[in-house]
């Protein structure tokens, strides 16, 4: 079916507007350059003392979101406000080098997270004798992407790549397990390496008595001047595996839902990437690829994606103009609906830091057959402290 051409999002059109003429008249009265890292209220600027030896900081983020869809048929657009994450974090010192975090999730579960999200989102209990070596009990991200492990408050665009979401766990990949991470070389060569039950967030026990084993490593091999601008060159690579009984991921339980499998089978995850900064500007990619494989009469499924970014601050770096284009491939040996490429074109507004944040963005999508017209245009407000 040929692609109808896509129609001008009003609300995109009438935010874009908006947020370019604020942001004149906002740069007017504040000039000086945001910066990338967290401010915290004056009452929050220190941790609290709260027993001897024992410390508490808190942290709050929201997200408060507009979007705007095309029909599958083209003839009325959906269109809905939301709150795409409402969470507080309590975070601290402990004696004897122990250090706590618990974060709480009070938005809405959606999706394939419906089943993973619970009130409590991350706990984690870390013991940091040394930066070389920290060891982390308890429900948190394994440690599989550079996206993945990114802050939700420091993420480029309103959603994380996609093929991303679709082949980890869902809820962002969080898990319950173990893990040890550390930073070396004056903290330019850093690792993780885990092992998690595999099976999704704490509303889910483990699905038999195999592990997921999950690793990365990240190494900054150039931090330099280049031009008279600080430049930084960034490289990374991951992967994990289980022998699994129930794989939680979108990619088995949606995408193939349809390809039929005998438990139990070898859940293989693995990718790369790359980023480089230059000044204000950034240019990165990332790789994932899965392979599911099974018995022997069970087909060898292998999936993949990819997303290269490009991003430049500019007016005293308040204002950010991104570009990304995502693929993304369930079965390599089938073409369907569900093999898809997105180009997406975003706005980010710092009216004070990533403290109060204006996000943009419009997604142009196609998919590999029978394409629809399924172009989506988001604006989020971003709160925290």
């Amino acid at each position: 079916m040929k692609r109808l051409a896509p129609k001008a999002s009003p609300p995109l059109t009438a935010a874009l507007l908006a947020v370019v003429l604020l942001a004149g008249k906002g740069l007017a009265q504040q000039p000086e350059p945001a910066k990338e890292t967290r401010k915290e209220l004056p009452f929050l600027q220190v941790p609290v003392t709260v027993a001897k030896d024992v410390t508490m900081k808190v942290n709050a983020l929201a997200w408060f979101r507009y979007t705007w869809n095309q029909s599958a048929q083209g003839a009325t657009n959906g269109s809905a406000f939301s709150v795409r994450a409402a969470r507080l974090k309590f975070s601290g010192d402990l004696p004897k080098k122990f250090k706590y975090s618990f974060m709480f999730a009070f938005e809405r579960a959606n999706g394939a997270t419906a089943s993973q999200n619970s009130a409590l989102y991350d706990y984690m209990l870390i013991y940091a004798p040394t930066a070389y070596f920290n060891l982390t009990a308890g429900q948190f991200t394994v440690p599989v992407g550079a996206e993945v492990m990114t802050p939700t408050d420091q993420l480029d665009f309103a959603s994380r790549y996609y093929a991303q979401d679709r082949i980890l766990n869902p809820s962002f990949n969080h898990d319950v397990g173990v893990m040890a991470s550390g930073k070396a070389l004056d903290q330019r060569l850093q690792y993780w390496l885990g092992v998690f039950n595999g099976s999704g967030a704490n509303l889910t026990a483990n699905d038999n008595g195999d592990m997921l084993y999950a690793s990365r490593l990240q190494w900054v091999p150039v931090k330099a001047k280049l031009l008279g601008l600080d430049s930084t060159l960034t490289l990374g690579g991951n992967a994990m595996w289980k022998r699994t009984m129930a794989d939680p991921s979108s990619l088995k339980s949606t995408d193939l839902a349809a390809v039929s499998f005998q438990y139990p089978y070898h859940r293989i995850v693995y990718g790369g990437d790359l980023a480089w900064k230059l000044g204000p500007a950034r240019l990165s990619g990332e790789f994932i690829g899965a392979r599911l494989d099974g018995q022997v009469k069970d087909p060898d499924v292998r999936a993949y994606g990819w997303h290269v970014t490009a991003a430049c601050r500019f007016l005293s770096e308040k204002l950010e103009a991104l570009v990304r284009y995502q693929v993304y491939d369930p079965y390599t040996r089938v073409k369907a609906r569900t093999d898809m490429d997105w180009t997406t074109l975003g706005l980010n507004w710092f009216i004070n830091g990533q403290n109060l944040r204006l996000t943009v963005n419009h997604t142009i999508k196609n998919e590999r057959i029978d394409r629809v017209r399924n172009d989506e245009s988001v604006a989020q407000l971003q709160v925290g402290f």
